[in-house]
């Protein structure tokens, strides 16, 4: 009786059914056929692909000798979900949280640094000076200048304050004013403005990552 037994392509026998085999057994080949392909192509659902295989044979050969998802053992990546993927494993070796990613041109995978990104920034003492131009002694001054009046002799009187003998029109000055106003230097302005160093609170947007580690 030339029906084997059996769960993967590997168990079929090539040379079943022998040709003696009753022909009443044939139903029993193809049964153990398809149970076995789909325990081979089991698919997320477990029945079976569902859908059809449009890869080459060269783009499935590309595929041999590849393992672990393209990554090799060991590899470190960041991930922005809540616990390590299905092949990965949490890596909690450096115990410390809050850390910014930097990007360097020499060996990776360094840390350091003391104040958290996240929660707060801790600003040095440090001092802020400022100076400028000294504006010197200087004057402001208003030219000399007179006021005139006009004396005019008259008939029968004089003008008010005029000079009964005087003949014609004569201008007389009747003051000289001259200012100036000193201005002493005003120096050249200068200081500083200490600021103490303090932690403030700055908070900016995040997404929390884990680092994990392939198996």
């Amino acid at each position: 009786m030339g029906l084997e037994t059996g769960s993967t392509i590997s168990s079929f026998i090539t040379s079943n059914p022998t040709s003696s085999d009753p022909v009443n057994q044939g139903d029993d080949h193809l049964r153990l056929i398809k149970s076995v392909l789909k325990a081979q192509f089991p698919s997320a659902a477990g029945n079976g692909f569902a859908t059809a295989i449009t890869a080459t044979e060269a783009e499935i050969n590309a595929l041999h000798g590849l393992t672990n998802f393209y990554f090799a053992s060991g590899t470190r990546m960041p991930f922005a979900q809540a616990a390590a993927p299905t092949g990965w494993t949490q890596d909690t070796s450096d115990n410390a949280t809050n850390r910014m990613l930097r990007v360097v041109n020499t060996a990776g995978n360094g840390v350091g640094g003391s104040s958290s990104p996240i929660l707060n920034n801790v600003v040095s003492s440090h001092t802020h000076t400022f100076t400028g131009n000294a504006m010197g002694a200087h004057s402001h001054s208003d030219a000399g200048h007179q006021h005139t009046q006009l004396w005019k002799a008259s008939t029968g009187g004089t003008t008010a304050g005029g000079d009964p003998n005087s003949v014609g029109n004569t201008s007389v000055a009747t003051g000289v004013g001259y200012a100036n106003i000193q201005g002493a230097s005003a120096g050249t302005p200068s200081g500083s403005i200490s600021a103490n160093g303090s932690a403030s609170d700055w908070k900016p947007r995040y997404i929390d990552m884990i680092i994990c580690s392939k198996n």
